[in-house]
């Protein structure tokens, strides 16, 4: 079996030490746990024994390794035939793992994937446990395992193309970063220099001259990743089931003259239709984008339902009517490709969601209203994704309107004037579509001098009383917490929101006393970092300065919210419970630590966002 590169490293310090070694000499050496140095002893003296040397172990003493050879002799002895392999961290080691379960039929046993990878088989034993789960879990593909023989995959063919299509993927992105791709078994090997990429690249430029389409940066690879595979399934005699399409007239598809060119430029025999139809689906699932065609009959029912939506926008706001004209286009074509994507089951997934919703708050809402009209029509349901996209729609036509309704708040201030205008400046750079009516003292709202009509909202830095105008109580230097309140309370979010107690220097002194604070922090990350310092000496993250300082930032920013008890719904929690069941256990227990010996309050949303900063 082959010997990992810390293995070798042990017995490289057994060799020279030429004495017993302590096992935490050895842990201190390697900057590892003495738990890590005994499995891998284990490793080491499973695969001595099969080329009869051997360890000595003295209780009390240290480890001996009695031998005559030289490193470089034990490592041949143990049949270390990638002596030159890189080290691979876990996820590497899954996309060699993956792609070589893919590119064979037969049976590969551990020890044989262990020598592959270079590393030790209890390693091995752990990725496959892991890519075993991911399969099934993300693509319904399995590997079996068969005793004496070891493992193989098996699954439906159109699945394990998805599989090995993001697997390709993600190799062609480590050879952009300038990561070479190993040749460690033949298929694997195969697959690498089946179908050059500069190939594909000119038979995809090629198509174009069927239709103008044009692919977003990120998603110009994974097209690239999708015509290798499928061209090297056809190649491996790996067809697709007849029945795929059944009902389904595919060659109607926009994508599908644009697949048969590529199919034109690349095939050296024969292709199938079932393929082609294929390719053409699979091209369309990767947001290729194409221009507007105005000629194009459209659908009298989807024009109807986008002339609803637009009386809806502008009863809400006022938008000019060439700006009107060009967000119905945009979304009368959008909708025709979203709406195709639907029938044929094909996600239509938003990689800036997250962003969106952060920029653009008050453009998702009215995204969101808008597609209320749309689900009515066709009686379909929407993900956030599309909200995403119609939102963006919203947010290029906005720059064309000529005048929108605002909405009118009154701030409220029991601090000095100078600090109600930097109030005012705070809510109004970050919140757009409102006019702040005047900044008042307490006294003025609270004994009704203030004309109140068309006033949509006060801000207040203190409590009011006997106040019938709706009112949010903030901290006189907002934070982006109190800033999106404010945009919910504006812009009608559905769900009711209570009024927040903030901190302040009033109301609690810890604040004050800089030192309590600075101590309160250190010693949360004393928690844990004993946490992350055990999951990383077990090889479950990794280790990175950059993330490590990212990570101290981000706890130090977290723990005035967790004094106040305020989070974001993370809504990756159930996916990272399912994909790292263990890192997140142990994040979330020492965050219940934290949480009860220093009274604070810990939603275990607040899990993930740590967990980006480790995986």
């Amino acid at each position: 079996m082959a010997l990992s590169l810390r293995e070798k490293a042990i017995i490289e310090i057994l060799i020279n030490e030429k004495r017993p070694v302590r096992i935490y000499e050895i842990a201190e050496k390697l900057n590892v746990s003495q738990r890590t140095i005994r499995y891998d002893l284990d490793e080491i003296d499973y695969a001595l024994k099969n080329v009869d040397e051997c360890i000595v172990r003295k209780p009390r003493v240290g480890i001996l390794l009695e031998t005559q050879c030289t490193l470089e002799e034990l490592v041949e002895k143990c049949g270390d035939n990638y002596t030159n392999m890189p080290y691979l961290n876990k996820n590497e080691r899954y996309i060699y793992l993956g792609m070589h379960f893919l590119t064979t039929d037969d049976f590969t046993s551990s020890e044989q994937l262990a020598t592959m990878l270079g590393v030790s088989r209890s390693a091995i034993m752990s990725d496959i446990k892991e890519i075993s789960q991911r399969a099934v879990d993300k693509y319904n593909v399995q590997i079996l395992a068969k005793k004496g023989y070891g493992y193989r995959v098996q699954g439906n063919e159109q699945l394990l193309r998805r599989w090995m299509s993001d697997l390709v993927y993600e190799a062609l992105l480590l050879k952009r970063q300038g990561e070479k791709i190993h040749p460690v078994s033949e298929g694997i090997s195969t697959l690498v220099n089946s179908y050059d990429v500069s190939d594909i690249r000119r038979a995809v430029k090629s198509s174009r001259r069927v239709d103008a389409f044009w692919l977003p940066y990120d998603e110009y690879l994974k097209v690239i990743a999708i015509i290798k595979t499928t061209f090297y399934r056809v190649e491996k005699h790996k067809y697709l089931k007849e029945d795929l399409f059944e009902g389904k007239e595919y060659i109607k598809l926009r994508t599908y003259p644009i697949a048969k060119e590529i199919v034109k430029q690349l095939a050296v025999r024969e292709f199938p239709e079932l393929e082609i139809n294929f390719l053409a689906y699979e091209l369309l699932a990767s947001n290729m984008k194409f221009p507007d065609n105005s000629s194009k009959l459209v659908d009298p029912k989807l024009i109807d339902t986008v002339d609803e939506m637009m009386n809806f926008l502008q009863k809400h706001e006022q938008w000019s009517n060439d700006s009107i004209t060009t967000l119905k286009k945009d979304l009368l074509f959008h909708f025709e490709v979203t709406l195709e994507k639907i029938q044929l089951n094909i996600p239509n997934n938003n990689p800036l969601l997250d962003e969106i919703k952060k920029t653009y708050f008050v453009e998702y809402v009215r995204a969101s209203e808008l597609l209320d009209i749309f689900k009515k029509r066709y009686n379909i349901d929407f993900t956030d994704d599309e909200i995403g996209f119609i939102t963006m729609y919203l947010v290029k036509n906005r720059g064309k309107q000529d005048v929108r309704i605002q909405k009118n708040i009154i701030i409220v201030c029991g601090s000095g004037r100078g600090a109600s205008r930097l109030l005012a400046t705070r809510i109004i750079n970050n919140i757009s579509n409102i006019n702040i009516h005047s900044i008042v003292a307490v006294f003025e709202i609270e004994e009704k001098t203030m004309n109140y009509e068309n006033i949509d909202l006060v801000i207040s830095t203190v409590p009011l009383k006997d106040i019938k105008l709706p009112w949010i109580r903030v901290s006189p230097l907002i934070t982006d917490n109190e800033l999106g309140l404010i945009s919910k309370k504006l812009f009608n979010q559905k769900e009711d929101q209570e009024e927040l107690k903030y901190v302040t220097a009033n109301d609690k002194e810890y604040l004050n006393k800089e030192s309590e604070f600075a101590h309160l922090i250190g010693m949360i990350l004393i928690e844990l970092g004993i946490t992350l310092s055990s999951l990383e000496d077990n090889g479950l993250i990794k280790k990175d300065k950059l993330l490590q300082w990212g990570l101290t930032l981000h706890i130090v920013m977290a723990v005035p919210r967790w004094k106040l008890g305020q989070f974001n719904i993370e809504p990756d929690l159930d996916k990272a419970k399912k994909e790292q069941p263990l890192i997140f256990s142990e994040i979330k227990k020492v965050l219940g630590v934290i949480r009860d010996k220093y009274d604070l309050i810990i939603s275990e949303d607040e899990v993930i966002p740590i967990m980006r900063y480790l995986l």
